[in-house]
């Protein structure tokens, strides 16, 4: 679905009884589209996760679980798990995040893949803050394991990567965790 311009989605909170997940449901099928695009605001809370989103190969989508061009995404605990596209051109294989906003804290990303840059996270041109986060067996196929960033001021600390690399074997592979 999409967040509109002028709008604002929240997903999930720390005091609800349950959890709000979101599942791309790629066991039974594969898509072409992102879980959700963000034209306005995205608030992903804890006690939310958004999973198994798998874009099939042959079409062009950044960005599995987020795609945004414009819009502002905020991560603020939750999960993003088990997300990718295959596609060649492909990047961030769970968020793309471009001309925007983006902010994490106490997020997990896990088990994401992007067939070219930025396993779970690609930033493109904006300045974005990733702090206390983790994120654990993400992969590229050519460069940002976990996170690709081009051109864009970003901050990270207090964050852990584990498992995080890439796939091929060229010398045009670069930045197992983070390339910049």
């Amino acid at each position: 679905f999409t967040v509109a311009e002028g709008a604002s989605l929240t997903l999930g909170d720390s005091n609800a009884d349950g959890e709000l997940i979101i599942d791309g449901n790629e066991t039974l099928t594969t898509t072409t589209q992102s879980l959700i695009s963000v034209l306005g605001t995205l608030v992903l809370n804890e006690k939310s996760t958004l999973q198994n989103n798998k874009c099939k190969e042959g079409y062009a989508t950044n960005g599995a679980a987020v795609y945004s061009d414009g819009g502002t995404v905020k991560i603020l605990g939750g999960t993003v798990k088990n997300n990718s596209n295959s596609y060649k051109n492909n990047t961030g294989g769970a968020i793309y995040i471009k001309n925007g906003t983006f902010e994490m804290t106490a997020g997990i990303v896990s088990n994401n893949s992007s067939y070219s840059s930025g396993g779970a996270i690609y930033v493109d041109g904006i300045n974005a803050k990733i702090i206390g986060s983790e994120f654990d067996e993400c992969s590229a196929k050519q460069q940002g394991g976990s996170i690709f960033i081009k051109g864009a001021n970003t901050n990270i600390t207090g964050s852990n990567f584990t498992k995080s690399y890439i796939s091929a074997d060229t010398s045009s592979a670069r930045g197992g965790a983070i390339y910049v």
